[in-house]
């Protein structure tokens, strides 16, 4: 994955960042000035601007870190690009989820950005398709949070598949359409 993606999301987090401290700031202000007391008037900024501030900010930070962290590690070239392409996964799945704030405050415009951002993950995913168990493996998840039955880690495959095919509820029942479905078979007679 090429630096430049990194430059650009990376200034799209700097710029979120200041606008939504921006914003805050006047928020906070708007409720002093309608006579609030500091608790209310903070109290009254959270939930769309100092919230959304603070998970912007970690999310900067962390691909920010991320990022500078694997450029700065001596590891194996394809190792490198693989982490680029998660990092790069990360940043832009999660900037996805602001393009209110990006369109609300001017630095996007149009349809292209979405465009963009949307291709991106979808590029990204499938660039990542063919290392995605390795990325599992690495990471090491309980089976609980993969939640796929086929990807235990005690290896059995089928006695995981037909453990989990018969706790479905009504597995060894006929369907509610059965009998409509016996109506129009003819039984032979012999």
């Amino acid at each position: 994955m090429s630096l430049k993606l990194f430059a650009v999301l990376l200034k799209a987090y700097q710029w979120l960042v200041c606008y939504l401290t921006e914003s805050t700031v006047d928020r906070l202000k708007v409720h002093q000035a309608q006579g609030k007391d500091a608790f209310t008037a903070k109290n009254e900024s959270q939930v769309f601007f100092a919230r959304t501030l603070s998970i912007v900010f970690v999310e900067h930070y962390i691909l920010w870190k991320f990022s500078e962290r694997v450029d700065s590690q001596a590891h194996d070239p394809s190792i490198q690009e693989v982490l680029r392409k998660l990092a790069a996964l990360y940043g832009v799945w999660s900037l996805e989820r602001h393009l209110a704030t990006l369109y609300q405050g001017g630095y996007a415009s149009g349809c292209q950005p979405v465009v963009l951002l949307r291709e991106a993950i979808l590029q990204l995913c499938s660039q990542l398709k063919p290392e995605a168990v390795a990325l599992a493996d690495v990471i090491a998840p309980p089976d609980f949070v993969l939640n796929s039955v086929l990807g235990q880690s005690n290896g059995n495959v089928y006695k995981n598949l037909q453990t989990s095919l018969f706790r479905s509820p009504h597995v060894f029942e006929r369907p509610s359409w059965w009998s409509e479905i016996t109506k129009f078979t003819s039984r032979a007679k012999l």
